[in-house]
């Protein structure tokens, strides 16, 4: 017999074959990070049939190889598992695609190769445990979460490149009110592409299919939505009853006559003595607390910051409402004018927040048992303050940031420092003399958030309190490192086989949520950045184990309410107390009746026409006739509120009709040349229209981007990392395709124009440069489509070599000469007249908002930035704000100081614009602020946003960056920019200060030691006798280690690559070691 064992991430598969590998015993169990109980569980169900009888055994699974190497008994990987059980079960199949609980993978078999095996990398995004999380933010039991998803009749855009990205779009949904079915639809089809878009990867998915898995085997709609983005049907699939058991199966039948026998009884023995082990290879932290006398005591000094609490006295009283409607929970606090607490409420959204906030209104009634109590005045933050400021007409909105400001001030006048840690979000204040100096938000990633412990909580099967109460009595907590929710997934599981505790990795993970949140999310690399009266806020300070993590990492005493997880609540009744306080004689009270009526509303859909987007509009009706929209990317068609009493002007959409409004159509072209709507010709469409034109070759532009159109291009993407413009490329070549063009133009363009004699070059982002050789790798136009893609390398920089290339490019379709260096002649003048015009647009648009006195936000980023899709148009959600959206074509032509002395090389073309435009914002008035786009995984723009910031801050202006990609919701974005603008309404010091620069190496420093990190073996050995030769000292510093890991992502910018992550690290230990005088020192890097 042979006995096949599968422990993944989430769960136990076992089957046992016989020799004609028949299955004798099968068996499916969740072990929720209990792994030895549960494979003993299952062996003992597994008696019954094996007896004492001898069989073979052979493991495999992500956790499985870790008991197999701890057992000393045979490991097969996964993947090899399956091939075995395609080809000797089913080897007609082509494309094999499975999902576990944290991972995915697609096999493609042909004949006469070797199976092509592609692998999710550490995002557990298109994975089992994303529909597990799903399920738990919307209060749907896994067994029922596949009958939500065939009621679906809508599917909105989720991000598919990430789990957490698209966890944030989910919450914007049910934020909305937008209903359960059509959500969880949604979400099966985010993942579909998520596993489609990362494993194809260029390769063409061909039937007959087979799907595996866990996942394919509970939920058959999920399989549905594969065949349909497939476009396949189930005739091309072949079914088998245990999708989930083929790794397990494939590990039976990979048992060799090399495999050896073992019976139950000396597996059972071999399996207890691992419950007495424990490896010591996880590293540790210092206790939380040393006794449960320290912990008692450290308790009642936390009880410094109360906020009192009384019984509702209705007599000639007022009370005021405050509402946190935030991500995955719902709070609510009712005061009094003395701002004490008379009701207070806390709960879980599950997907509905609205019933949750009438659960909380109606368990008030009932406590104050009065049918005729008003509320003096409201407000509402938090994800749903549109939605229930609409619903509920409530009088005021407030942006959380403030709300958890105010609430923070009043406990602690003095303070210098608020954190609010949500459970999908992160918010960072600096206070500096009162006055607020910044606010930082999390961009899209909740690895410094309340999620973060709660699922690891629900992974053991606990609830959040009892978790956090047990990381206070770790012997020997784990050091689990900074790294993002879904890595550290295998780290926590790694900790468990090796015999930690819960409690140590309880303990681990509070470090790490600090850690995460002041280093990786905030990059603080001095404790005295945070001043020394820190504030903390948000549900995840009801963990005490989080505090003291705070507290031990900074060495700063961390004040805490006695309500944190309340304090946007509280602060929104403090709000709504101060705006009445000021504008007694406007009516802003609330009926409790009238807010209890709200109960129900009907929903109907809509289609909106107004833009390229189509959005499914979803319009709910309530029982006080109260309307809001959701599904609607703006509010252009569809509105819920006016944002401010007069819409700013958008220069982004100007410019956008300017680009690339209606040109002429030539009468008898030579050809049509296809012109994909991406990329660099967002800089230079008006050249390439007219040089095309001007030699009779008619040039179609793809249709504008779509998520539709990026979706029929997302099996050709190679790389899931990619930038989401690069990728947004393969679905404008498909369009084109689609309309038969002749040819495809995607120029090599390395060097743009220099518009600064100063600048030290002007290269183009090497994706942009080079991204027509991975178009044509993977799509092959010419082979597939008999369409060539032309890819003429180009110096925009140097006219002369502009000409000489494009002559010989041209020249192949028998141009004369003499008309295309016409045609060049005056494609260089159209593009500058281009520029001009843009200069002198910009520039008006700005003079009138001056004198107007508006608000301006120069709103920076790449060419590209400007397309709807990719800025998700929140160049539109910030002018429905009241301010004036510019950009950095205001600084194009215009003379500036020398900018070769900054710490940075300036050779990026359009980074040197986004530098230019930041020294420009510095010397406008203070109600012209910057912000800059920028898409996720853009290693240029990580070596200038760090410096950027402090060009701002030198000259006391904010930074605002805002990270961009396939999130369909702009709501966190939405709230930075708010954010922004409230934060200036509050009296706030403008403080300056000189910039640091480093110096440049000269002659005159020889005398220094140079230190260098390691660059390669057998080449760093040579440098230093080089350097010798010249009279100069280099010391090669020893190879990167884990400290050097630590320093690097304390220091470095979070989207650099590893290598330059670890070199930092390098450089930072050097000089932290205290071996090298400062004044005496070089630092050489590549």
């Amino acid at each position: 017999m042979k006995l096949g064992i599968d422990i993944g991430s989430t769960s136990l598969k076992g089957v046992l074959l016989n020799a004609k590998n028949e299955i004798l015993f099968k068996k499916y169990m969740r072990h929720h990070a209990s792994i030895i109980p549960t494979l003993l569980d299952f062996l003992e169900a597994m008696e019954p049939i094996i007896k004492t009888e001898k069989f073979q055994i052979v493991f495999t699974g992500s956790i499985g190889m870790g008991i197999s190497e701890r057992l000393q008994l045979t490991f097969v990987q996964e993947v090899i598992a399956s091939i075995a059980f395609i080809q000797e079960n089913y080897p007609e199949v082509q494309t094999f695609i499975d999902i576990g609980g944290e991972d995915s993978k697609m096999i493609f078999f042909s004949e006469n190769r070797q199976p092509d095996i592609r692998m999710n990398g550490s995002c557990a995004g298109g994975t089992g445990a994303f529909i597990d999380q799903m399920s738990t933010l919307l209060g749907i039991p896994m067994e029922e979460i596949d009958e939500y998803a065939a009621k679906a009749e809508t599917i909105y855009p989720i991000a598919s490149r990430c789990g957490v990205f698209a966890k944030t779009d989910v919450q914007n949904l049910v934020a909305n009110n937008v209903d359960r079915p059509t959500i969880v639809g949604s979400v099966f089809h985010s993942l579909a592409l998520q596993v489609i878009t990362s494993l194809s990867r260029g390769y063409k998915v061909i039937p007959p299919l087979f799907f595996s898995g866990g996942p394919f085997a509970y939920l058959p709609h999920l399989k549905k939505t594969f065949l349909k983005i497939l476009q396949f049907d189930e005739s091309e699939v072949i079914s088998y009853e245990n999708p989930e058991l083929v790794p397990a199966y494939g590990a039976a039948l990979s048992a060799n006559a090399k495999t050896p026998c073992t019976s139950l009884s000396e597996l059972k023995a071999l399996i207890q003595k691992l419950k007495e082990q424990k490896l010591d290879t996880t590293s540790n932290l210092p206790v939380l607390f040393h006794s449960k006398e320290e912990f008692a005591d450290w308790q009642k000094e936390k009880q410094n910051c109360p906020i009192k609490k009384c019984e509702p006295n209705r007599k000639n009283e007022h009370y005021f409402l405050g509402i946190d409607s935030g991500s995955t929970t719902t709070k609510i606090v009712i005061i009094n004018e003395k701002k004490e607490i008379v009701y207070s409420y806390y709960d879980k959204n599950v997907g509905d927040s609205i019933s949750t906030f009438t659960d909380g209104i109606q368990d008030f009634q009932k406590e104050i048992a009065d049918d005729d109590f008003h509320f003096t005045s409201a407000a509402v933050t938090g994800y749903g303050e549109n939605l229930l400021k609409t619903a509920f007409h409530l009088p005021h909105g407030i942006v959380e940031t403030m709300a958890h400001y105010i609430a923070a001030q009043y406990i602690t006048p003095n303070v210098d420092f608020i954190l609010d840690i949500g459970g999908q979000d992160m918010k960072a204040i600096f206070i500096s003399n009162g006055n607020i100096k910044n606010i930082e938000i999390n961009e899209a990633c909740s690895s410094g958030c309340g999620s973060f412990i709660d699922g690891f909580a629900n992974m053991l099967n606990m609830n959040v309190s009892d978790f956090a109460l047990l990381a206070c009595q770790a012997k020997s907590p784990c050091d689990l490192g900074t790294r993002c929710t879904v890595f550290m997934n295998s780290k926590v599981k790694q900790a468990l086989r090796e015999g930690n505790s819960v409690e140590d990795v309880a303990a681990g993970l509070s470090y790490s949520v600090v850690k995460n949140c002041l280093y990786k999310v905030l990059k603080i690399k001095s404790n005295n950045e945070l001043g020394e009266n820190i504030v903390v806020q948000g549900g995840t300070f009801k963990n005490p184990s989080v505090i003291r993590s705070l507290e031990l990492l900074t060495g700063k005493k961390v004040f805490v309410s006695s309500v944190p997880e309340l304090m946007g609540a509280y602060g929104a009744a403090l709000f709504s107390l101060q705006q009445w306080e000021e504008n007694e004689e406007v009516k802003s009270d609330v009926s409790l009746n009238g807010l209890l009526e709200v109960k129900t509303f009907t929903s109907t859909s809509l289609h909106c026409k107004g833009c390229e987007n189509r959005c499914t509009v979803k319009k709910h009706i309530f029982s006080n006739q109260a309307q809001f929209y959701s599904g609607n990317k703006c509010e252009k068609v569809f509105s819920n509120m006016t944002l401010a009493d007069e819409k700013g002007e958008n220069f982004h959409a100007i410019k956008y009709q300017m680009l690339f409004g209606e040109k002429g159509k030539l009468t008898k072209p030579q050809f049509i040349m296809g012109i994909p709507r991406g990329l660099i010709f967002y800089e230079d469409f008006p050249f390439w229209h007219t040089l095309l034109t001007a030699c009779n070759i008619q040039p179609l532009l793809s249709g504008a981007t779509t998520i539709a159109q990026y979706e029929k291009g997302i099996q050709t993407i190679m790389a899931d990392n990619i930038c989401f413009p690069a990728k947004l490329m393969h679905g404008h070549i498909m369009y084109l395709i689609k309309k038969n063009v002749d040819r495809i133009l995607y120029p090599y363009i390395i060097y743009e124009r220099k518009e600064d004699k100063t600048a030290a070059n002007s290269y183009n982002c090497p994706i942009v440069t080079g991204y027509s050789d991975v178009l044509i790798s993977s799509i092959a136009t010419e082979e597939n489509y008999q369409i060539p893609l032309d890819a003429p390398v180009l110096n925009f920089n140097d006219e002369d070599l502009l000409t000489k290339a494009l002559l010989q490019y041209l020249s192949q379709f028998n141009i004369a000469k003499t008309k295309i260096k016409d045609a060049i002649s005056k494609a260089l003048k159209v593009q500058e007249q281009y520029e001009y015009s843009l200069k002198e647009t910009v520039s008006k648009l700005y003079n009138k908002a001056i004198r107007e006195k508006k608000t301006v936000i120069l709103l920076a980023g790449r060419p590209y930035h400007i397309d709807p899709l990719i800025q998700h148009k929140i160049s539109e959600a910030i002018a429905e704000m009241g301010a004036v959206v510019i950009n950095e074509d205001i600084v194009r032509f215009s003379r500036t100081d020398d900018i070769s002395h900054k710490s940075l090389v300036n050779q990026w073309a359009f980074p040197n614009r986004i530098i230019k435009a930041a020294r420009w914002v510095t010397e406008q008035p203070s109600h012209v602020h910057f912000v800059q786009l920028t898409s996720f995984g853009c290693g240029p723009d990580a070596f200038i946003n760090d410096e950027i910031k402090e060009i701002l801050e030198s000259k006391g202006k904010s930074y605002t960056l805002l990270k961009v990609d396939d999130v369909n919701n702009i709501g966190s974005l939405k709230l930075r920019i708010r954010s922004l603008l409230e934060s200036h309404k509050v009296e706030r010091e403008q403080l300056s200060y000189p910039m640091k620069t480093t110096p440049i190496f000269e002659l005159k420093d020889q005398h220094r030691t140079i230190i260098a990190p390691y660059f390669a073996e057998n080449y760093s050995e040579l440098l230093p006798p080089l350097f010798q030769l010249m009279g100069m000292n280099l010391e090669i510093l020893p190879p990167s280690d884990e400290q050097s890991n630590n320093l690097g992502l304390q220091y470095a910018n979070n989207e650099i690559c590893y290598p330059a992550t670890l070199v930092i690290g390098d450089i930072i230990k050097a000089l932290e070691s205290g071996k090298y005088d400062p004044h005496n020192i070089a630092v050489a890097i590549t």
